[in-house]
């Protein structure tokens, strides 16, 4: 079984589209997740959302077209040949801690420190999304005000970095810890 989402301007616009898109199905069953709403004046205000089930084995044609992203173009495929060809923008994947970052990272928590009246040693390991600072000597007495300052440390950093590179750190972890002797 195979289910597919699609929202419309109506319920019946919404089937249609969706119907076409799962490659005409003979046995299917439609869910109707919102009628949608409209204005007086027929302006959509909120879109028909449906969704559709069906055995992938029972269609009676295979799906229409098949897209193909490459960095530049967007190349559409039909039945083989190349329909149409688009440029699009398509966002660079940024696979873990690079340089540039580790270094705004170290700086920035060597400023913070020094501003607290700290002289400290730093130390780094990166595993992939994971960037472990270790510090060199304990800041407070007691570990659990220690470990929420330190939480409190690598949030502000990662929110330096965000403003800084201006896009989102998802699964990137920044993790303080004292350096245990």
């Amino acid at each position: 079984m195979k289910s597919i989402l699609q929202e419309g301007s109506s319920v019946l616009k919404a089937v249609k589209k969706v119907w076409e898109d799962s490659g005409r199905p003979q046995e299917f069953t439609i869910r109707v997740h919102d009628f949608g709403k409209k204005s007086f004046f027929g302006i959509i205000i909120k879109p028909a959302i449906v969704s559709i089930s069906y055995d992938i084995k029972k269609r009676t044609e295979g799906p229409k077209e098949k897209v193909i992203s490459t960095r530049q173009q967007k190349i559409i495929k039909k039945e083989g040949r190349i329909v149409k060809k688009r440029d699009v923008y398509i966002p660079k994947r940024v696979s873990g801690w690079n340089k540039e970052m580790i270094d705004c990272s170290i700086g920035w928590l060597s400023q913070i420190i020094r501003i607290l009246g700290v002289k400290v040693n730093f130390n780094y390991k990166v595993d992939n999304r994971i960037l472990n600072i270790y510090i060199s000597k304990k800041f407070l007495s007691e570990s659990e005000d220690e470990k929420m300052f330190f939480i409190s440390l690598s949030y502000l950093l990662m929110q330096f970095l965000k403003r800084k590179f201006k896009r989102r750190f998802i699964n990137y972890y920044l993790i303080i810890h004292i350096k245990q002797s």
